[in-house]
């Protein structure tokens, strides 16, 4: 017997985080396996690699404030996990993965 798909408030399924829309029944692949499916980036993830990949890494950021006479501390990794929270409360956690997803096919397309 394969246990639905469970879904939340958001519509998407609490174990495979796969939007399940109302009346749409199916076996859920988390369940089928025995464990829940990895998350995708969260909201902060995709923020750090849009940036990295214009250019704007933390060293650089540090380096620009220490070059104007601001501390050089950024607090990145604090910023990123709480964004990733946030997205993760928003229920974002999909579209983040889907963004990553089309993001990082339109850099390897760009590359020519």
């Amino acid at each position: 017997m394969q246990t639905l798909c469970q879904r939340d408030a958001n519509d998407v399924c609490t174990q495979c985080r796969t939007v399940v829309p109302v009346g749409f029944h199916r076996a859920c692949p988390a369940k089928k396996q025995g464990q829940p499916i990895p998350k995708g980036p969260g909201l902060g993830d995709l923020t750090r690699q849009f940036f990295e990949s214009m250019g704007i890494t933390e060293e650089r950021y540090k380096a620009v404030k220490e070059a104007v006479h601001l501390d050089p501390s950024c607090r990145c990794n604090a910023r990123q996990e709480w964004l990733n929270a946030v997205g993760e409360q928003l229920g974002l956690s999909e579209a983040a993965a889907k963004f990553a997803h089309w993001f990082t096919s339109r850099r390897g397309s760009n590359a020519n």
